[in-house]
């Protein structure tokens, strides 16, 4: 409906001429300073995504997974799922989402990728919390630090909403620190230093991935 009647302005009209085109090299001096900005147009081209139209459909799977991810994550916190059903709901009709759904921006994705992180973390904090699984699925717990930090590190190059989750856990962290036994508080540590790693690891793959297409060198501390 709105694809026939939309038409993409400034950063967005630049996203999609990228996706089209394939270029890149284009924008250069935009890239050099707004890094983050390249990986969205350049996962749509090499994903064959290259009109408006096929575009909308991809964020729309976006947008309709995060009231999905967001369900889930009010089922680990309360076991009334009537709550995640509300939350769910609410995201859905907003109207805003509707008409921002035609906006071609990597924020779409980066919603998905915040609230899995958010619900990852909570996964692991109440795995922790089961001494008895604790023991026997250590490196599955390690293995999910690394997929938070690697999503962390992805949403690096959206829109870095992850930032503000690893500063507000900091606070949760020390807390847990002292109320843990000694093997929870070790996995805890380890779990934490893993997420910081992997992020720092694929923020540098990806700035290397980029500098080798752009041919420059970047900068992605907007």
């Amino acid at each position: 409906i709105f694809g026939p009647i939309t038409q993409q302005t400034s950063d967005f009209a630049v996203t999609l001429w990228e996706a089209e085109c394939g270029s890149f090299v284009d924008m250069v001096g935009y890239y050099r300073v707004y890094l983050h900005k390249f990986f969205y147009p350049f996962l749509l081209h090499t994903l064959g995504l290259r009109t408006q139209d096929a575009i909308f459909f991809l964020q729309c799977i976006f947008t309709a997974f995060v009231p999905v991810v967001i369900y889930y994550i009010w089922e680990k916190i309360t076991p009334n799922s009537r709550i995640g059903c509300i939350a769910a709901v609410v995201y859905i009709i907003w109207p805003g989402q509707l008409f921002y759904a035609t906006v071609i921006t990597e924020e779409h994705l980066a919603a998905l990728v915040t609230v899995l992180i958010v619900f990852f973390l909570l996964d692991l904090v109440q795995t922790i919390e089961q001494e008895e699984q604790l023991s026997r699925n250590r490196k599955k717990i390690l293995a999910k630090f690394v997929i938070v930090g690697s999503l962390c590190g992805v949403s690096a190059f959206l829109k870095d909403w992850a930032l503000i989750i690893l500063v507000a856990i900091i606070p949760c962290v020390l807390y847990l620190l002292v109320i843990y036994k000694k093997q929870q508080r070790i996995i805890l540590f380890v779990g934490i230093i893993l997420i910081l790693l992997a992020r720092s690891a694929v923020q540098t793959g990806g700035a290397m991935l980029a500098e080798r297409k752009l041919g420059v060198k970047a900068n992605n501390q907007i």
